[in-house]
């Protein structure tokens, strides 16, 4: 690879091609680097045999009009050849625990699912509102986090931010714990903390909180399959003026 480039990104994952697609919409010279012989990162499709897999990803968030995903792919011109089909919001993921006789619908929105499960468990009605009251308010203050970290910035943070200072140590565990939230209610809530990769008595109560409310306006799957919404951003790619992509090109040194 001689020839001169503008950019060079490393990986072919949804960081890399969105940053690669966006430079090369904008006319510069791109090269991605990608190890795997396949792009999408954890988002990538595999064949076996007459079938196709996605790796790891059942759904994604902010794909409505006006949102992050989508605003991105308009930016590509690809907002109307890459759609998106919104899972049912009465239930668009579910707990089920067979031993405990257990089958929970996890609906679209923070509010629609304090109802819901307080309407399963009327004895702790008062405590699943709370909890969800205070996902409300850590999300409503880490929305106010300043990006500069300087004294200035920590100081006015701790006033603005009451509840990211308060809970910042914080464990999911701990929330439930505070609450006397029932194994039942816990184990439905932490449905999803499998995403953050640790259990509920090590995840961080703010992390989760980042993670539940993102699915608030409902979560979303690539009609055509993940495969159709990757290889589109790839194409944007190397169908660039001066850019491509190298699969089975690992980077040893940087």
């Amino acid at each position: 690879m001689n020839e001169s480039r503008d950019f060079v990104v490393i990986g072919s994952g949804m960081g890399g091609l969105t940053v690669a697609s966006l430079l090369a919409r904008a006319g510069y010279r791109v090269t991605v680097l990608e190890a795997h012989t396949y792009p999408g990162g954890c988002c990538h499709t595999f064949p076996m045999g007459p079938y196709r897999f996605c790796a790891a990803v059942h759904y994604i968030f902010y794909c409505g009009r006006g949102e992050p995903i989508y605003n991105f792919l308009q930016k590509l011109g690809l907002h109307e050849h890459v759609t998106f089909e919104r899972l049912d919001p009465g239930g668009y993921d579910h707990f089920s625990c067979p031993v405990e006789r257990v089958r929970f619908p996890i609906p679209s929105g923070l509010n629609a699912w304090a109802v819901s499960l307080g309407d399963r468990l009327p004895a702790e009605r008062e405590p699943i509102a709370a909890f969800f009251r205070l996902i409300e308010e850590s999300v409503r203050d880490l929305k106010k986090l300043p990006f500069d970290r300087g004294l200035k910035q920590r100081l006015t943070a701790a006033l603005a931010c009451p509840n990211v200072m308060r809970y910042r140590r914080w464990t999911l565990q701990d929330v439930f714990d505070t609450l006397n939230l029932s194994p039942t209610a816990q184990a439905i809530l932490a449905t999803q903390v499998g995403d953050l990769g640790l259990p509920p008595r090590e995840v961080s109560f703010l992390a989760y909180c980042g993670l539940v409310s993102s699915y608030g306006a409902g979560a979303y799957y690539p009609t055509g399959h993940f495969d159709h919404f990757i290889r589109s951003i790839e194409k944007v790619i190397v169908c660039g003026r001066g850019c491509a992509i190298h699969y089975s090109s690992e980077v040893a040194k940087v």
